[in-house]
């Protein structure tokens, strides 16, 4: 009851500070100050240091007690994909992909391990992440990753796009059809009512098999 509490306290305070970030009006300045205050209260390290880390440094800020911990992947996420926005606006893309990029890793580890997450909203912040990536022209390992994703997250039309989108380069065309192969088999192996959330039914999938 402790821990719930405590939980509870921490998301709903988590919350309204993200509400207060995104309630700034073209105060860009105000807003990545207090997107640094934020990460400062909740992660323990300011946007400078957490921004100047790599991917697998910034998930090992992660761990408590040597696991990892969702609430803090999921706070974190938030306000890098927070401070992302706003330097998309800006049209600053490459600090802004920077930031995107490390929201997605962390969201990864939550879904790769299935960790639980107490905070409130989290799945919205997941797919927040996941669709602000999608925008950019992605690398070979960030594609697969996401591929990886939305596969764990039952979005199986979503990581078809994005197979699809390797096919078409010619330096992935080999990998991407084997992996669809790999792809469409396994989703062969559950069931109609998961396929059809997934938004690919099998019928879809048994012609597209048929194609490749």
């Amino acid at each position: 009851m402790i821990k719930d509490d405590y939980s509870a306290k921490v998301s709903d305070q988590f919350n309204s500070l993200i509400k207060e970030i995104r309630n700034i009006n073209n105060l860009h300045t105000e807003k990545l100050s207090l997107i640094n205050t934020s990460l400062k209260k909740f992660i323990g390290i300011s946007s400078i240091m957490i921004n100047s880390m790599s991917e697998s440094d910034v998930l090992n800020l992660m761990k408590r007690n040597g696991s990892f911990d969702a609430n803090y992947c999921i706070i974190a996420a938030a306000l890098l994909y927070e401070e992302a926005i706003i330097f998309d606006k800006k049209d600053e893309y490459l600090k802004a992909y920077s930031k995107y990029s490390k929201a997605f890793y962390l969201i990864l580890k939550i879904k790769s391990l299935n960790l639980e997450c107490e905070i409130v909203g989290y799945q919205d912040i997941m797919k927040n992440v996941s669709s602000a990536l999608e925008n950019f022209h992605l690398p070979f390992n960030i594609r697969k990753d996401l591929i990886t994703y939305h596969e764990l997250s039952g979005e199986y039309s979503k990581a078809e796009d994005n197979i699809y989108d390797l096919l078409e380069n010619p330096d992935t065309h080999s990998f991407a059809k084997e992996k669809l192969k790999e792809f469409y088999n396994n989703l062969l192996l559950k069931d109609d009512l998961t396929l059809e959330k997934g938004n690919l039914p099998r019928g879809e999938i048994l012609e597209a098999l048929e194609k490749i």
